[in-house]
Formats: C-alpha cells, sequence, structure tokens
C-alpha cells in the first residue's frame, strides 16, 4: 500500500471505482432500497407502537450489535420481528431484576450476542427502570435538532454518540443526513494510516469530505462504506 498519497485521496479513488462497476452500483441500489425500508419500518414501529418504541431501539440497535460481529446477528428487519422481539424481551411487572436480565441475555444469545450479552443485559433493564419509560416517545416527538436528538439517546446507558447518531441515521431523520458512524468497521479504513490518530469528529470530517467530492451524502457514505468494506478497503 502506497502511503505516500493521503489516505483522503486513496479512499476517494477507491469508492469511486467500486460505484463505476455497474454491478457493485446495482447492489448499491439494493443497498439503499433494504435501508429505505428499514427506516419505514421503524417509523411505523414509531407510530403504532409508541410505548415500545424505545425500549425496542435500544435492544434492538445498541446492545444486540454492542460488542459483536454484526454479520452474525439475527436483527428484526420486518414490523412483525420487531414485535415477536418485543415480546420475548418485555419485562414483567412482579419480576425481579435478576429474572429480567437473564431473560433478556438469553434473547441477545438466541439472537447471536455472546461476547457482551451481560453488561447489556445490565443495562437494559437499569433503562427499563427509569421513570416514564414507555412516556418518552413523547419527549422524543419534540427533538428537532441534531443537538436534540443526541442528548435524548444519550442519557441510556451504553449508548454513546456514535449509537446515538446511527439510531437516527437508520430512521432517516433528516438532521443526520451528513453523519457518519465511527464504529470498528469504518475505523479499519484509517488502518496504517497516519490519519489513524485523527479523533472521531476528524475522522468523520474526512469522510464527509470524500462523499461531497463524490457527490454522496453522509449518510450514503455511512451506508457505502460500512456494507462494502472489505471490498473498498481492497481498492484503496
Amino acid at each position: 500500500m502506497n502511503h505516500r498519497e493521503s489516505m483522503e485521496k486513496r479512499l476517494y479513488v477507491a469508492v469511486s471505482k467500486f460505484l463505476t462497476n455497474s454491478v457493485n452500483l446495482t447492489r448499491w441500489e439494493n443497498t439503499k432500497t433494504e435501508q429505505n425500508e428499514i427506516a419505514k419500518t421503524l417509523n411505523r414501529l414509531r407510530i403504532e407502537s409508541p410505548n415500545n418504541f424505545i425500549p425496542l431501539r435500544l435492544a434492538c440497535s445498541v446492545y444486540l450489535s454492542y460488542g459483536s460481529k454484526n454479520c452474525r446477528i439475527k436483527f428484526p428487519v420486518t414490523y412483525n420481528d420487531f414485535q415477536r422481539a418485543w415480546q420475548e424481551i418485555n419485562t414483567l411487572p412482579g419480576q425481579c431484576s435478576a429474572i429480567n436480565q437473564l431473560n433478556f441475555k438469553e434473547w441477545l444469545n438466541r439472537q447471536g450476542n455472546y461476547r457482551f450479552a451481560s453488561i447489556s443485559a445490565k443495562r437494559f433493564c437499569s433503562n427499563m427502570n427509569m421513570a416514564g419509560i414507555g412516556e418518552m416517545i413523547k419527549e422524543y416527538d419534540t427533538c428537532n435538532s441534531y443537538s436534540e436528538y443526541l442528548q435524548f439517546w444519550m442519557k441510556f446507558e451504553g449508548v454513546g454518540i456514535q449509537y446515538a447518531k446511527n439510531l437516527c441515521m437508520d430512521e432517516q431523520i433528516p438532521a443526520f443526513e451528513n453523519s457518519i458512524k465511527i464504529d470498528s468497521k469504518i475505523n479499519k479504513y484509517f488502518d496504517n494510516f497516519p490519519e489513524q490518530s485523527l479523533s472521531p469528529a476528524k475522522k468523520e470530517q474526512l469522510l464527509l469530505r470524500v462523499a461531497n467530492q463524490i457527490g454522496l451524502t453522509g449518510w450514503e457514505m455511512d451506508r457505502l462504506c460500512y456494507n462494502y468494506a472489505d471490498e473498498i478497503i481492497g481498492l484503496m
């Protein structure tokens, strides 16, 4: 790998080359369609199941993926998938915290997450003990800016800024059209380059510059680089 060229330039060339391939372009269009369907499902969940929307988002978009390779995880996709998940993880009145945690841990295991299932179960149950968890959708519905959405999600245990961004990006909230989640997979693009020492915010800015040069939004850059990481990195 030639490091005399900046990582930014090499990424621009790699993504451009990837998208000039007609087969790759078709795959990418299919990926965007799938992501659009997920956003529709989440919005339906928000409207039709408001009382369990927040717990389900935390369970399925944070704790289920925490510390695991997503290729091994069985994520809910359809509206019915999310409803079945709720039936399995809903904490019942009168159950002690230990039983609730064990129930959630076993659900994580069945879905393919093992490594941090215990700590995630503890965090989920701690969040469920927060006053008015079922009413928090009303607070969420009042959010209308980037910072307000981030502040909302980051008050829950285990949710940092990157997860908070991704929760909103999954819903395709307009304020996050030019956001990129700097996770372990995106960080691989920076491996062995001097730019790997940049802060997450600086890395996001670099990726957004490349996206702008190619004509992609930040959301598109994020989904493209995440879903086709190995192929694009191979072109760098």
